[in-house]
């Protein structure tokens, strides 16, 4: 009894203070609904006394913040930014920049028509010389590749076991050719008759291309190696990427080394600049000058057939370049749309004019914000102007709608005015917050560019809400006046398809009395649909190829991965240790997961240069291989055998060395700007940098080496797009919570109504729900970019039922059909403006931008859909519980 009394005393408990809370709630609304009535008051008359000075202010100020945004504001394409500082990934790339300065080359590829060898090395010698005197900024230029150093010195590189099945190779040689010469001499050492005897045909067994990788040999000393010893070039010695179709006289030696593919075709020069190609003004300067000295040189020589482009890192300017286009595309597009759609219904160019010029100085105040503020536009934020152009103008279309119903009950022009701000104010300002809301929750996410595409998004829309109530009063008392403002088409459009507003035969008027009639039928199908759509949505996945979501291609022709050789890249990853005694360690950490298949080969200074005691060591088998390749007998050998005899020679010949005999060029791969050589390395991969997953799973494994000094990183651009797919990931699965959890406080603000509020969100997530089974009909995927537009979609969609409900709610007689004909009509317009907003997307050549616009008209449209089909029937229900209390 007790018990059940206690219940009862916290029951009138919390009933006491839910009044309280109400009464003060109510309190704080007629305040502020009385503030804001004088505020308009007051306003409204400024504006219909001085109407042309506030537009010259408008128009000033507008003016400074453009030509201040053109003198700041830049565009970045690089996905880098939209990475918060402290991502590993952008932490190791910022290391190996300050310790290697770029880490891409500068590349200028050569494409010879007749496969001329002799024309390509010509010009890679002019370009270098050119740029070598002209280039300040260029550390050093690089056209060949000399391997004879590894030639010499490749038996160094060998373990002990396989340089003693070499000696026993050339000691079994011997003693054949001892049997041969010395009578009763028996060769123990013969081989049985399913065995070869010859030596060569031993050597070229003895070293397979297995070997050679698990050794973890640098892609230059495997193919020296591969020249020796593969069994591919049984008849021939020769280096298949030294061949000169021109034959030997037009192919001089110091050709062999250059850096032509195999077939003659292409040839390329590398430049160390000073500037990572990520600087994008750099580069734009760079790619100029490259091309000047491409025509330069063409002009000197005038080789015939003989072309010269820039390509690789350093065009990435062009995108851009494309990416500016896209957004002025954008934006044009979006802009005509919206504004034909506009003067469709409304008839008038200066009906338009009120409306638009609003949206014309929220978005140059939005820019200069923008600039202000990031100082850039990244390829999410590029796009806003075109998304304000559809979003921000809903206001002005409802704010312009309800001055139309206050004309029509007699009002004069400046009450009318006065009136639509009282009572349209507060959806507006509602609906506004809510779409805020909603794209502010992109702050939540780890993701820096969805934080700084909803800061920027925000700023606009909340312009585009201060300019609609601050410039249509103004605008108004320009372009109209109370002699001729009784006949105002507006928000139901006078004309509409050739039919007179109130005219019974009006599209709008028979399409609502049809809906009306049937309802309820419409809301069957509709929950109906849904129901079947939950079965698809799980259909919904996530985009990983970043082939779908890039911007056009740089422009380049000439395809020059063949003139860099098969196992090395002008992009690989950088291993960044602290000391040569620490990558002796990554080495041999490396060397443990040779059979990894992701892994192709690596470069550390124990790859170029292995340990002197190991030298030493093997110093003392080659020194014996050597002595017995001294031996008179082994003169007798001929053919591909005297040929093996004399390149082992040579190479028993050498001495073991040290860092200062190796090549320049390989040197430059190894050292870092303040000149310390071998705390750096190189890490080459098998795997499709356009393939997210791909790329995540090996930077997983690779992106931090464990080895006992501690851990090493290693920076690859590569590693950009796994962090940002990862976070996206992250992000979105608390995006829709957020969103859903902010707008229903809103609206629980808002209607202070539990049930209200409630019912409001279920025609949203009946609008996700559709479009979400949309894209799995269109095979859309959720990816990079186009996430972004799901919280301003069920910011839209929660618009469109806001606006509903209070016109329906708000009226003391509420009818179904009076309330479709006025502010569903106005919602239609504001939906498919929006539409028209996002459809200049649709023409842009950025395919990750083009996602955005497919899923934001798709996104939009559906929620239209179902408001329209939804919300009515549960209006309907919510005014009978109102009436009936």
């Amino acid at each position: 009894m007790l018990h059940k009394r206690f219940l009862y005393c916290r029951f009138l408990s919390y009933l006491q203070i839910r009044q309280h809370y109400m009464k003060t709630s109510v309190k704080i609304l007629l305040s502020s609904a009385e503030l804001w009535s004088r505020f308009t008051s007051f306003y409204v008359r400024l504006a219909f006394w001085h109407p042309w000075i506030l537009l010259g202010i408008f128009t000033l100020c507008a003016v400074l913040s453009v030509a201040y945004t053109v003198q700041t504001l830049r565009v970045v394409t690089d996905l880098e930014v939209l990475l918060p500082g402290n991502a590993s990934s952008v932490m190791a790339l910022h290391q190996s920049r300050e310790r290697i300065g770029s880490t891409d080359f500068f590349v200028i590829a050569i494409r010879s028509e007749s496969k001329n060898r002799r024309h390509i090395a010509d010009m890679q010698d002019a370009l270098k010389t050119k740029i070598e005197h002209e280039w300040q900024d260029a550390s050093w230029v690089q056209i060949s590749r000399e391997t004879d150093f590894f030639k010499k010195h490749a038996l160094y590189y060998l373990p002990d076991d396989k340089l003693q099945q070499l000696k026993e190779i050339i000691e079994d040689e011997f003693a054949h050719l001892v049997a041969g010469i010395l009578p009763g001499f028996v060769d123990l050492t013969a081989k049985s008759d399913d065995e070869s005897d010859d030596m060569g045909e031993r050597i070229t067994s003895w070293l397979s291309s297995d070997d050679l990788r698990n050794l973890g040999m640098p892609p230059q000393i495997e193919d020296a190696m591969r020249e020796l010893f593969d069994s591919g070039l049984r008849e021939s010695t020769e280096n298949p990427f030294d061949r000169c179709p021109e034959g030997a006289d037009a192919c001089p030696d110091h050709f062999r080394s250059r850096l032509i593919g195999p077939a003659s075709d292409v040839g390329v020069v590398l430049v160390q600049l000073t500037s990572p190609s990520t600087d994008l003004s750099y580069a734009e300067v760079a790619l100029k000058r490259g091309n000047k000295v491409i025509a330069d040189v063409r002009n000197q020589l005038q080789l015939p057939g003989v072309e010269a482009q820039v390509v690789g890192a350093y065009r990435s300017f062009k995108e851009v370049d494309s990416i500016s286009s896209d957004g002025v595309t954008a934006t044009t597009v979006s802009i005509s749309l919206v504004l034909g759609l506009l003067f469709l219904y409304f008839r008038k160019v200066r009906y338009v004019i009120i409306i638009f010029f609003p949206l014309v100085f929220a978005g140059a105040f939005a820019m200069g914000l923008t600039s202000l503020i990031y100082g850039r536009l990244t390829v999410l934020t590029i796009f806003v102007l075109a998304m304000l152009a559809g979003m921000g103008i809903d206001y002005g279309v409802h704010l312009l709608g309800r001055i139309d119903d206050e004309l029509h009950n007699g009002h004069v022009l400046s009450d009318s005015c006065v009136h639509a701000l009282n009572q349209t104010g507060a959806a507006l300002y509602v609906a506004c917050v809510t779409t805020i809301a909603s794209l502010l929750v992109l702050e939540t996410g780890h993701f820096e560019g969805f934080r700084e595409f909803g800061i920027v998004a925000s700023i606009g829309l909340l312009l585009c809400f201060v300019f609609t109530i601050l410039a249509v009063p103004p605008l108004c008392a320009v372009f109209f006046s109370d002699k001729h403002a009784e006949s105002l088409p507006l928000s139901s459009g006078k004309w509409i398809y050739g039919y007179w507003k109130r005219s019974d035969s009006s599209v709008w008027h028979l399409g609502v009395k049809w809906y009306v009639r049937h309802r309820i039928a419409f809301f069957i199908l509709a929950v109906g649909a849904l129901l079947v759509s939950v079965l698809f949505i799980h259909g919904v996945s996530f985009e990983h190829d970043f082939r779908n979501l890039r911007g056009p291609e740089s422009g380049s022709t000439i395809g020059y991965g063949r003139a860099i050789g098969k196992n090395a890249s002008t992009t690989p990853s950088i291993i960044l240790g602290r000391s040569t005694a620490q990558m002796t360690l990554v080495h041999k950490w490396l060397m443990a997961r040779m059979n990894d298949p992701m892994v192709h080969s690596f470069i550390t200074l124990r790859t170029f240069v292995p340990e002197m005691a190991q030298q030493r060591k093997c110093q003392r088998v080659i020194r014996q291989i050597n002595d017995l390749l001294s031996e008179k007998v082994l003169d007798r050998l001929e053919g591909r055998n005297a040929a093996y005899r004399n390149m082992l020679r040579d190479m028993s010949a050498a001495e073991p060395f040290g860092v200062q005999q190796l090549p320049q060029w390989t040197q430059r791969i190894l050292r870092e700007k303040d000149g310390t050589v071998g705390a750096i390395g190189h890490l080459y991969a098998n795997i499709k940098d356009w393939d997210a997953s791909s790329v995540d799973i090996f930077k997983q494994r690779y992106q931090q080496i464990p080895v006992d000094s501690g851990t090493v990183d290693v920076a690859n651009s590569a590693f950009i797009f796994s962090d940002i797919v990862n976070m996206v990931k992250q992000d979105g699965k608390t995006f829709l919570l957020y969103v859903f959890g902010a707008l229903g406080l809103i609206l629980l603000i808002y209607t202070r109504k539990f049930v209200s509020s409630l019912l409001l969100l279920s025609v949203i997530t009946a609008g996700g729900v559709a479009t979400m089974a949309a894209m799995w009909w269109l095979n859309l995927k959720i990816g990079l970019y186009n996430i972004v537009t799901v919280p301003v979609i069920l910011g839209v969609g929660i618009d469109c039922a806001i606006h509903l409900y209070h016109a329906h709610m708000n009226h003391p007689h509420p009818e179904l059909a009076y309330t479709l004909e006025s502010s569903g009509k106005l919602v239609t317009v504001s939906s498919w403006t929006t539409i028209c907003g996002f459809t200049g997307l649709l023409f842009v050549s950025h395919k990750g931008l083009q996602t955005i616009g497919k899923l934001a008209c798709i996104g939009v449209g559906m929620t239209w859909m179902m408001t329209l089909l939804i919300l009515p029937v549960l209006l309907e229900y919510l005014a009978s519980r109102k009436i009936n209390r």
